[in-house]
């Protein structure tokens, strides 16, 4: 889909198939049911925090920078921190054959959510200027309706660039495969997922930093 990138992954999905002479067993590896792809957005109440001076808010670790030239003389009267994480759970299923020591592993389930938890500070120097407070308070919220609308968008791309590389049985099981190595199969499938989770959040992530800057414009 649109947007959404994973360099490497088709080579990455080619899983363990059934060498050509293996005897034939009673267990099915391409008659498995197409996994669950389950991805949500959540947050933390957005917390704030008065408690800072201007110059202790400077301090902070600021991800944009400011637009106004050097020569400007400029103070930090609000920042907003927002951890952005990643979490995801992956359900398997196994079927062996006793008779043969062989088996399949597939995805059953797999479920992501986009999280953060957002902080707002506003410095307290404003605490008796409302018109100050109220205009900064302004500014940092746009900073966290930001970060929500990214997350609405990355959600979307997951959950469609999941789906589709998970269309066909060969995508989403293994096998057969000697019973003794199923573990390590399924680590390895594991690793899949993680790894393309991981290529989205980095893409994710650049665009945040431009979006956020974005909104500290002049």
């Amino acid at each position: 889909m649109s947007g959404l990138e994973f360099p490497g992954l088709a080579t990455l999905l080619v899983l363990a198939s059934a060498p050509a002479d293996l005897p034939s067993v009673s267990v099915s590896c391409a008659s498995m049911a197409r996994p669950v792809i389950e991805v949500t957005t959540s947050e933390n109440p957005v917390a704030f925090d008065t408690k800072k001076s201007k110059e202790e808010l400077a301090q902070l670790d600021i991800d944009t920078v400011s637009p106004w030239p050097a020569s400007y003389h400029t103070e930090v009267g609000g920042v907003m921190q927002g951890l952005i994480s990643v979490n995801h759970r992956v359900r398997f299923k196994k079927d062996t054959d006793p008779e043969s020591g062989l088996g399949c592993v597939w995805f059953e389930n797999i479920t992501v959510d986009i999280h953060i938890d957002p902080t707002i500070y506003i410095a307290h120097d404003f605490e008796d200027q409302e018109c100050w407070f109220r205009e900064v308070f302004t500014h940092e919220i746009k900073h966290v309706t930001t970060d929500r609308t990214l997350m609405d968008k990355y959600a979307g791309q997951l959950s469609d660039g999941l789906n589709m590389i998970f269309m066909e049985p060969a995508d989403y099981e293994s096998g057969p495969v000697p019973v003794e190595v199923m573990g390590a199969v399924q680590e390895e499938m594991h690793s899949t997922v993680q790894y393309a989770l991981g290529v989205v959040f980095a893409k994710m992530m650049r665009e945040r930093a431009e979006r956020q800057q974005g909104v500290d414009n002049l």
